[in-house]
């Protein structure tokens, strides 16, 4: 299933969205350690994702984690 990002998003989201899909219900502190990026630019990111309906969150804040829809 491909997911369309528009161009200007550029590698990084590409790479979140590829590590949530190999890992549903991934957290933000393990796509922070495997994208290797400040964990704010990580989180600015994500929440990027949730704005544009590529993925989102299922759970409580302490085990909850990321999906794609």
């Amino acid at each position: 299933m491909v997911i369309p990002i528009p161009e200007k998003t550029g590698g990084e989201l590409n790479s979140i969205v590829a590590i949530i899909k190999q890992n549903p219900g991934i957290q933000a502190k393990t796509i922070v350690k495997l994208v290797g990026r400040p964990q704010k630019t990580v989180e600015k990111q994500i929440q990027r994702l949730i704005a544009q309906s590529i993925i989102h969150r299922l759970g409580s804040k302490k085990t909850g984690g990321y999906h794609l829809l």
